[in-house]
């Protein structure tokens, strides 16, 4: 469940059923959705189902599916779209049901939790998550994972990428802390304040909100959690769903691409002291890019002129029109040529 374990270590095993009855024939399906045999009694087994609880970092109370007095055993599972439903998730079960006389195959139908999961976040691991840009350490206030939390005196900063066009988003934040006073955090996403408020001694608490598309225009967004009141922030997990846009009319017509800049990136997106912005304009065109900061203040002005067809590369040490060498946050790379205008993030950390 979690995407940072290095390779070769598993995780601790989880009970799913809490049970001590035999049970057999385990399916899953998405990673948070399972189905399995579970005897009853000598000749009464019952399909049972099970979610993953993300908050929480455990699995459901188990379901019993099939609910009758005989052999209810090989489940298999799958997922089915619906025409009628906006981004259906439906979990299909089918398994064989022995009466003693012949067998049946039976089948049960649920519609399942809209949006889905992109991603699920685990954080307070002593190797830390990908997505992690700015952590001091880790505090693992019990076994259970959502005891297990990133810390910093300062601020957590993590970066999340893979946002496309045609969905849409919702985040969810996950705190837990076991100090001697309540914390409070501000959390921000792209510099803007997305939520602020209190964390309790012993309190599981969550956060979520849907994403502004305006933020996630150059499919990434950077999430910063900063200790507003207390003496360090904490986050237990991040869970990002997602569901595809409604879309209305007709088919659209295709942008012709001819004499458009071909290729626009910057390595790396995440900058201590230099970056080197990449990009090719396919005619001569007068030519913009310039850094602003989250309040839309201009603060470096890289090129502002003609520039003929061609692949180019920009140095960029991180500093201002002045020299100075800018604070850490998020700016925004703004490119205009004759034809197109876009903007895409960059990260300064120190």
């Amino acid at each position: 469940m979690t995407p940072h374990q290095p390779p070769g270590r598993w995780y601790l095993p989880q009970w799913v059923n809490n049970s001590n009855v035999y049970s057999k024939s385990p399916q899953t399906i998405s990673g948070d959705q399972i189905v399995w045999s579970e005897e009853l009694t000598s000749t009464n087994y019952e399909i049972y189902h099970s979610s993953w609880i993300y908050e929480r970092s455990i699995w459901g109370s188990p379901e019993n599916i099939s609910n009758t007095t005989n052999n209810s055993t090989a489940p298999q599972v799958t997922e089915a779209d619906d025409d009628d439903v906006s981004d259906p998730r439906y979990l299909v079960t089918i398994w064989c049901e022995d009466d003693e006389v012949l067998y049946e195959v039976r089948k049960d139908k649920r519609l399942l939790p809209n949006p889905r999961v992109q991603y699920y976040i685990d954080l307070g691991r002593e190797v830390q998550s990908p997505f992690t840009v700015e952590r001091d350490s880790f505090i693992a206030y019990g076994l259970e994972d959502y005891k297990n939390v990133d810390c910093d005196p300062i601020e957590l900063i993590y970066r999340i990428t893979g946002f496309e066009d045609e969905y849409e988003y919702q985040i969810k934040f996950v705190f837990y802390h076991e100090g001697n006073a309540s914390l409070k955090l501000k959390m921000r996403i792209d510099n803007v304040v997305f939520n602020s408020g209190w964390v309790h001694p012993y309190e599981l608490k969550t956060v979520e909100g849907a994403i502004p598309e305006s933020f996630i225009t150059d499919g990434e967004i950077v999430i910063a959690d900063t200790a507003a009141q207390g003496d360090h922030g904490v986050l237990s997990s991040i869970i990002v769903c997602k569901r595809p846009k409604r879309q209305y009319g007709g088919p659209q017509m295709l942008l012709d691409m001819e004499n458009k800049t071909r290729a626009f990136s910057i390595q790396p997106s995440i900058v201590n002291n230099n970056a080197e912005i990449h990009y090719q304009i396919n005619s001569s065109s007068s030519i913009n890019i310039s850094i602003f900061d989250i309040s839309g203040r201009k603060v470096k002005t890289l090129i502002k002129g003609n520039q003929d067809a061609g692949y180019y590369t920009l140095n960029w040490d991180a500093a201002d029109d002045d020299g100075k060498k800018l604070s850490k946050g998020v700016y925004f790379i703004y490119f205009e040529d004759q034809k197109e205008t876009f903007t895409k993030k960059i990260v300064i950390v120190k």
